[in-house]
């Protein structure tokens, strides 16, 4: 069901707020209790304002034990999910409706694309919620493509955890990107369009972590292996950024170019460096050099992109 969040969240500026309000004004227990904080969300170094959607988990205060949130007066194991633009709400799916008191608040966002956007169909796998759930042992995490090993790209996660004191303190909080972005680019160097022989193109990128815990956001089991088409159009073959969890070693990096008589051209590395939180990579394949070059975030960035570069000879492929 959050896929229709994150891909519809516009439509949900103008459908969503009257539901909520029935939930916040009618439904809502007349208790001075229970409260739904404002909510301000920024990025984590330099302050500047978070767009994308947000999860918020509420736990009891300083344990991984998720306590839940209010949905029409009773307490249920709905999460609250808002919708941020420029670091304050634009719209809610739920809003948090808690009592007063002290909690440990859990937040989990997809950021909003900046120009050039994110690859279209990442997938992931998500928490399982019920009241009291121990949320140290659920996990955001690479989804496997049917009847295969390797996985889709993920989405732009960001992740925060705090305690705070509802009632008592304004809720701002500052998030971290827990995601690597991975673009690459297929063209001839002299600038002419690709071989009309060429079918298919896609890349293999592993080595990398499987899941992030929703409690602490730290990564577990860097096998994984991410698996993403190129788009062929006209002059090259290229693929918008995907997200994919970081690495602990330099990634493996695979090319498999589909000719139309039936042959598979392959080339594979590692990469010289590992892949690390933030980090945004753009590959330029050239004839038969592989040029590796950094490219600038654009628009708002949970934290600043790392810039990175690297050359990689190819060979004749095989």
């Amino acid at each position: 069901m959050k896929k229709f969040f994150y891909f519809f969240s516009v439509l949900l500026f103008f459908v969503g707020c009257s539901n909520d309000d029935e939930c916040l004004n009618e439904s809502t227990p007349k208790s001075s209790n229970l409260i739904s904080p404002e909510l301000f969300v920024t990025e984590l170094s330099t302050n500047s304002p978070y767009s994308g959607i947000l999860d918020i988990y509420p736990c009891v205060s300083g344990t991984p034990n998720y306590y839940g949130n209010y949905k029409n007066g009773q307490l249920t194991s709905l999460n609250p999910i808002y919708t941020i633009a420029s670091g304050s709400i634009q719209n809610y799916i739920r809003p948090m409706i808690l009592p007063i008191g002290v909690y440990t608040l859990l937040y989990w966002g997809v950021a909003s694309a900046g120009a050039g956007g994110t690859y279209d169909n990442p997938a992931s796998t998500e928490p399982a919620l019920t009241l009291n759930t121990d949320m140290s042992k659920q996990y955001y995490g690479l989804r496997e493509y049917p009847s295969d090993t390797v996985c889709h790209p993920i989405y732009d996660y960001v992740f925060a955890v705090k305690q705070v004191d509802l009632g008592n303190e304004s809720i701002a909080v500052a998030l971290q990107r827990k995601t690597a972005g991975i673009s690459v680019t297929l063209k001839n160097e002299d600038g002419s369009s690709l071989a009309t022989s060429i079918d298919s193109v896609r890349v293999y990128v592993g080595n990398l972590a499987e899941k992030v815990n929703v409690y602490n956001g730290n990564y577990e089991n860097y096998t994984k292996t991410v698996m993403f088409p190129l788009v062929i159009s006209g002059t090259q073959a290229e693929n918008k950024m995907a997200m994919v969890l970081p690495s602990d070693v330099p990634p493996y990096f695979r090319v498999e170019i589909d000719l139309k008589n039936g042959e598979t051209k392959k080339y594979e590395t590692h990469l010289s460096s590992i892949l690390s939180p933030g980090t945004k990579l753009s590959i330029i394949m050239v004839s038969n050099v592989i040029f590796s070059e950094t490219t600038e975030g654009s628009g708002f960035e949970v934290n600043d992109w790392t810039e990175t570069e690297e050359t990689i000879t190819l060979p004749p492929l095989s």
